[in-house]
């Protein structure tokens, strides 16, 4: 199920949070659909834990990391005008200096949004390697 998450051809990352509430709410019914319960007194998320499903939101936090990961290394060939590295001696070597937003729907795109998060990540998570990062990113996720 790929609703919400960044892939090779774009991007759906709503920023209201009823918007985000609709999408989490398309994985919880297929969730019910999948245990074939449909009562409204069932619980999805529930469903959704013994699933082994991660929501749509850690989902697409995720996917946001493993881009900027791509970006920071090299991998992915945008310009780095975008990023500025921090000086500070906190965190992991690539941490990057916060963008200051003024207006809402900017503060949702890809990189005001994806800063904090990559800053917030222990220096254990950012690996050498992409496969390995990204399952380090997933399993500091589930704790």
């Amino acid at each position: 199920m790929n609703y919400g998450t960044l892939d090779t051809k774009g991007l759906l990352s709503p920023h209201s949070k009823a918007n985000i509430d609709k999408l989490e709410m398309v994985q919880q019914n297929v969730a019910k659909y999948v245990f074939q319960d449909v009562s409204r007194y069932s619980s999805p998320t529930a469903m959704m834990n013994q699933l082994e499903w991660i929501t749509l939101e850690q989902r697409r936090l995720i996917a946001r990391l493993v881009m900027m990961y791509g970006i920071q290394y090299g991998l992915i060939d945008v310009t780095s005008d975008y990023t500025t590295k921090s000086h500070s001696l906190r965190g992991h070597p690539v941490t990057l200096q916060q963008i200051r937003t003024r207006v809402k729907p900017y503060e949702a795109s890809f990189f005001p949004a994806t800063v904090t998060p990559w800053n917030r990540l222990p220096a254990s998570v950012v690996a050498p390697n992409l496969d390995v990062f990204k399952g380090r990113v997933l399993a500091s996720l589930q704790v």
